[in-house]
């Protein structure tokens, strides 16, 4: 499938530091190309971002420390039964 071009894609990941765009750019193409609905290809995009970048206390989005992925996977793997 042909790359989106950015005035395609949700206004919010327009809005993304270049980085946090590429990922999400790279995470819906490869996801759209796997058979996936656009729907369903937008939210492993978005959960590719949030997997590398933060929302900081100003609102603004930077990269994750590795101090936050790792705290972001323990509080994944301590409500697990």
């Amino acid at each position: 499938m042909p790359e989106q071009p950015f005035d395609t894609l949700p206004s919010e990941a327009q809005e993304l530091p270049q980085g946090a765009q590429n990922i999400f750019k790279a995470a819906l193409a490869s996801a759209t190309e796997d058979g996936m609905s656009q729907d369903a290809a937008t939210r492993v995009a978005w959960n590719s971002v949030k997997s590398e970048y933060v929302q900081g206390d100003g609102g603004g989005i930077t990269k994750a420390t590795i101090l936050t992925k790792l705290t972001n996977l323990y509080s994944l793997v301590a409500i697990r039964p």
